[in-house]
């Protein structure tokens, strides 16, 4: 599979001449993603593009890929998720509670629905950041420092559901210590899977039950140690 998304300020992509309102740059975005996933699908087959916004002759690829290739979107407000239902053969989903990404698998379906697609052809995954330990407290700390690495983006106290004006204020310093100490627990327990492998399967339990596909373990470190094969382990 191949994933896709639009990026923002913060990721490091935005329209070199962005537009004067806000509505006007996420239109503009998603018109781009929507050409942009035309683009990729022609170069992949060997094929020309011509459009609105990108254009492109046959590329040679040195390791062509295997035919229908899958592309993936990521993403997370309704424009997004609407555009990844239309026309991804399926979508990813990040920083959110096993409630959100229920919603928005039911938007993704309602979308491939609404065009005229098999619902159950666009495969929704949904990212889920885990600090595994036998230790509660610590898991739990490790799961409010997983917030400030996303509390810059756009819309973050939208998405988290809280006001993280002093957790930002020391990310934007670099303190992600003290970042991380502002972090309602709340805010890290709707999105973080924590705590032991029972408790961590748990929760992965819950976003199958939301309409979730695949869940996709993104593994976190706890006390400064990545221990990738303790998660390995404990989900085999």
């Amino acid at each position: 599979m191949l994933g896709l998304g639009n990026g923002d300020e913060v990721g490091g992509l935005s329209p070199a001449e962005p537009p004067s309102r806000p509505d006007q740059k996420s239109s503009s975005l998603i018109s781009m993603t929507e050409e942009y996933v035309e683009v990729v699908r022609a170069v992949l087959a060997g094929e020309e593009h011509e459009g609105e916004l990108f254009r492109t002759g046959r590329i040679a690829l040195d390791r062509p890929p295997r035919a229908g290739m899958p592309i993936y979107l990521g993403a997370l407000g309704p424009r997004m998720l609407s555009l990844a239902g239309r026309i991804a053969d399926g979508v990813i989903l990040d920083l959110m509670s096993p409630e959100q990404a229920g919603e928005a698998a039911t938007a993704v379906r309602a979308a491939a629905h609404d065009a005229g697609r098999d619902p159950g052809s666009v495969q929704v995954l949904a990212v889920i950041h885990c600090c595994l330990s036998d230790d509660a407290a610590l898991a739990a700390e490790a799961a409010r420092a997983v917030v400030p690495r996303y509390a810059l983006r756009p819309g973050a106290d939208r998405l988290f559901g809280a006001r993280l004006d002093e957790a930002r204020g020391h990310a934007r310093a670099g303190d992600h210590e003290a970042a991380a100490r502002h972090v309602p627990q709340r805010v890290a327990d709707r999105f973080v899977a924590h705590g032991d492998a029972v408790a961590c399967s748990a929760r992965v339990a819950e976003y199958r039950a939301a309409g979730i596909d695949l869940p996709v373990l993104f593994p976190m470190p706890v006390a400064g140690i990545w221990d990738l094969p303790l998660l390995i382990n404990a989900f085999a």
